[in-house]
């Protein structure tokens, strides 16, 4: 029998819509409009076009290689890697590799995506190359990404981390303290070597230890120190943000807003850090640094900035990851001013009916007890029977945005870390499914 020819139009478009696709899967994990069942939905159909790529053979392998060579994009560096590690190819491997290097900023996000979604395909090949490259003497950048990629798939390499956080290279110091996070309950070095890493002569060392500790339930007073390091930190970040603009500020506000969202969730609710630091921010990071610290105190003076058609969305969505609301069902909501420049994430979001906003808030505030935090109008409390539920319920139906805030609560409760919302969908799935079971 005569196996037919890959039509060659259908493997160029699996190439390019394998790389769209994995494109809008990494832009969603923050997105208050995609929940679980939508990623469950965007792995089928890039799986699918990975898939479609393997089944071509060599055909599909060449327009993967074809588009990284045209476009040379985030995108095409996640498909060429994952074909090459699920194919055991060695050398393009290291092409890849090297495209990677020209520009490890912008393209090393990519590449740690590939390891984690190799590393966890139930029907790929059982690869090594995390574990060999989190060890690798060849490239201090090459074994920082083997790291960055342990911690997205929860694969635990606590003893070469532990290894890598006294290394001269910053970056690979850095991306030690990320593979490090949760690992304490398995190895009790792993506080000590981040505890080290929060006197690190770098900033980005110190922020990755500062956070890796306030996710890993240390005591008391090592949480105070982290926290102290990483709103020193963030002081500075501001001040750098300021100065940018284009390109370079664009590269740098991920990292700031990430560890604004780390602060706003570990901050004792009722500090006064927490309100000095909303004096600071601009306007959007203010009301969602308020929506992520969970306290009301902090939301309140921010509701009369409903009547701004610029900040009306991200107001009253806000003000719902708070209260639990449905802004729609209660009259909250109209529809967003096409013309107002509207921050991009939050685009496709109802804005708010200021008045009715403002009606509804002062008649359900007292709810809300001031220096309480709140998720989706439950107090969090991760550490009681009831409160695990109710994250484990936001973890199972909210968005990502929120299932974020649930999974931080979790962790630093449970010190879960067999969790990333980063995985596979499927096997978020099958986490929520053990969770419940034991619950």
């Amino acid at each position: 029998m005569t196996l037919a020819l890959p039509i060659r139009a259908l493997v160029n478009r699996h190439a390019g819509d394998a790389a769209f696709y994995w494109c809008q899967r990494q832009g969603s994990l923050d997105s208050p409009l995609v929940d679980l069942d939508r990623l469950a939905h965007l792995d089928r159909v890039l799986q699918a076009h990975l898939d479609g790529l393997v089944v071509a053979q060599e055909s599909g392998t060449a327009e993967a290689w074809a588009a990284l060579d045209r476009w040379c994009g985030a995108g095409e560096i996640f498909v060429c890697a994952v074909l090459a590690l699920e194919q055991q190819d060695s050398g393009r491997l290291r092409a890849v590799w090297q495209c990677v290097a020209q520009q490890p900023s912008r393209r090393t996000d990519a590449f740690v995506a590939a390891l984690a979604w190799a590393q966890d395909n139930p029907m790929g090949p059982r690869i090594g190359w995390i574990e060999h490259w989190s060890r690798t003497e060849e490239s201090p950048l090459l074994r920082a990404a083997a790291l960055r990629a342990a911690r997205l798939c929860t694969l635990d390499v606590s003893h070469a981390a532990i290894a890598a956080s006294r290394a001269n290279d910053a970056e690979l110091r850095a991306a030690a303290c990320v593979a490090l996070a949760q690992r304490r309950a398995q190895l009790p070095e792993v506080a000590t070597a981040l505890e080290e890493r929060l006197r690190d002569d770098v900033l980005t060392v110190r922020i990755e230890a500062a956070i890796a500790l306030l996710d890993s339930a240390v005591a008391p007073e090592v949480t105070a120190q982290a926290l102290n390091v990483l709103g020193n930190a963030i002081g500075v970040r501001l001040q750098a943000l300021a100065a940018l603009t284009g390109g370079d500020r664009a590269e740098l506000y991920p990292n700031v807003q990430r560890e604004l969202r780390s602060f706003a969730l570990h901050l004792p609710c009722g500090s006064a850090e927490a309100h000095a630091l909303c004096s600071l921010l601009d306007v959007p990071d203010r009301i969602e640094f308020a929506a992520w610290h969970g306290d009301a105190a902090l939301l309140a003076p921010l509701i009369e900035l409903a009547a701004d058609p610029r900040w009306s969305a991200l107001v009253l969505w806000a003000v719902c990851a708070l209260s639990g609301v449905d802004g729609d069902a209660a009259g909250l909501s109209t529809l967003p001013d096409t013309d107002a420049a509207i921050p991009s994430r939050y685009i496709g979001l109802p804005a708010a009916d200021p008045v009715a906003l403002s009606h509804w808030w002062s008649l359900h505030c007292r709810r809300f007890v001031a220096g309480t935090r709140y998720l989706l109008g439950a107090p969090v409390a991760g550490d009681t029977a009831a409160g695990r539920l109710h994250l484990l319920h936001v973890l199972g139906s909210a968005p990502q945005d929120l299932r974020s805030i649930a999974a931080c609560h979790l962790q630093r409760a449970h010190v879960l870390a067999d969790l990333s919302l980063l995985a596979r969908a499927t096997a978020q799935y099958q986490w929520l499914h053990q969770q419940h079971g034991g619950a």
